[in-house]
């Protein structure tokens, strides 16, 4: 692997502004998105994904900028230890291109190097690159943040159902060629509506996904658009609009019972998943949040209503708790044999002291009514007593002294207790999931109170 001079900073000027219109985004992009590999941690298994490098402003250095790694958050998540491998590409005197392995550090121990949204799979990272990089920004600019789609450029350019979008990446990992570059393919958008982006967070493109596509930018380019009620002759219109995040399914289950008794039920569940040969695409507006916050500057979001440095409330406590079972409820979508997810608030007024309690079932199992249900309890839906049968995850979310209390909670932010107890195979495919939910609310939290 080859070792040299590393830099973070570039050693070019910035473009912004009417110096963008010089910029062709096909050329950048192809350039300067990376085929990314890493272990997972199980034997002779590789994580592959698709990264891409922004010059951002250096505040220490004006007129300067750093490079900044962009891809999909699960992509640095499921690759295991400190460092990851990154296929650049050096320009030789020959005009060819050599493919060069690249080490990076992407964690400190276990603490990620990276800062991802605490609400959608989208991370970001500064990162020391060779000198030839910035050498080769001299002639091909690196994208800035004003490349970056958000709400107010898809509004005007009037961006809609069946534009035509292009995207970058290494579908199960595979390179264009011996030089490493990545393969660029095209497809619609297939969704609707597009904005608000902080509602919609995320749009379909009709494109078929693989392993390695994800992170990948999705981008625009049209020359002599129509919009605003006239033909825009001579103006090229080019941003990003996202990110490759993950492949659409259409899942289709079947119950058979297996057995029927007096007072129970048993049910066998089968399920068949089809690819849609769709992408789920993160709109760019979320790589800017996820850029402030790697420069330790709030998201804006109506529903944190802290302070930089002061100590987090109960009030405070009991919001990020909420958002945080929101989410994982929000996880029903993305894993449709969960028949139920649901949630029971105790809220304790005179104290600080509350729980909130997510029950989730796998399968259909025997009900009965619930004697511990009291009206003190504010239940957002109903949470029955279920026989022992079936797959179950149960997640605390609490402060206080509660009964579960005597188990050592897996997590914790701040005050906040968090404890998840499940069935094997939940373990396996739920658990992951939760906790990639559970830390992203903690590192935006952390950094708002600086815990």
């Amino acid at each position: 692997m080859r070792t040299g001079l590393l830099i973070s900073v570039l050693a070019i000027p910035l473009l912004s502004g009417p110096a963008l219109a010089g910029l062709e985004i096909n050329t950048t992009l192809m350039q300067y998105t990376y085929h990314i590999v890493g272990p997972t941690g199980k034997p002779n298994e590789m994580k592959h994904g698709t990264v891409f490098v922004m010059g951002i402003p250096d505040a220490n250095q004006p007129g300067k900028g750093q490079f900044v790694l962009v891809t999909a958050a699960h992509v640095l998540e499921e690759i295991s230890g400190e460092k990851a491998t990154i296929y650049l590409r050096e320009k030789m005197t020959n005009g060819k291109f050599k493919r060069i392995a690249r080490s990076v550090k992407i964690r400190n121990g276990k603490k990620p190097l990276w800062t991802s949204h605490p609400s959608v799979d989208v991370a970001v990272m500064k990162i020391a690159l060779p000198v030839f990089v910035s050498k080769q920004a001299e002639d091909i600019p690196m994208l800035s943040t004003d490349m970056l789609a958000d709400d107010k450029m898809i509004e005007e350019y009037e961006i809609h159902p069946g534009d035509r979008l292009l995207c970058l990446g290494y579908p199960l990992g595979v390179e264009a060629n011996v030089s490493g570059f990545p393969i660029l393919r095209a497809g619609i958008i297939a969704s609707y509506p597009l904005i608000p982006a902080k509602d919609t967070k995320s749009f379909l493109f009709d494109f078929e996904v693989f392993g390695g596509n994800s992170g990948g930018p999705v981008y625009f380019v049209d020359k002599g658009r129509t919009y605003a009620g006239s033909v825009h002759i001579g103006e090229t219109i080019q941003f990003v609009a996202g990110i490759v995040t993950q492949q659409k399914y259409s899942v289709q289950r079947s119950v058979k019972p297996l057995e029927v008794g007096p007072d129970r039920r048993r049910y066998e569940v089968e399920e068949k998943r089809e690819k849609l040969k769709l992408a789920v695409v993160v709109p760019a507006h979320f790589i800017k949040e996820t850029l402030a916050l790697l420069d330790k500057k709030q998201v804006d979001k109506t529903s944190q209503q802290g302070h930089v440095g002061m100590a987090p409330t109960k009030d405070d406590y009991f919001r990020l708790a909420n958002e945080i079972a929101s989410d994982i409820m929000a996880l029903k979508d993305d894993l449709p044999y969960l028949t139920e997810i649901a949630l029971s608030v105790d809220r304790k007024e005179d104290t600080d002291a509350f729980c909130l309690h997510l029950f989730c079932l796998h399968g259909e199992i025997a009900r009965k009514p619930n004697p511990n249900s009291t009206p003190e309890h504010q239940i957002r839906r109903t949470i029955p007593a279920y026989s022992n049968e079936g797959l179950r995850l149960n997640v605390n979310l609490f402060i206080g002294s509660y009964s579960w209390a005597q188990y050592a909670p897996q997590e914790s932010i701040g005050k906040l207790q968090i404890l998840y107890i499940a069935d094997g195979p939940m373990q396996e495919e739920i658990i992951p999931k939760v906790r990639r939910v559970i830390g992203k609310h903690r590192q935006a939290f952390a950094k708002l109170y600086k815990l």
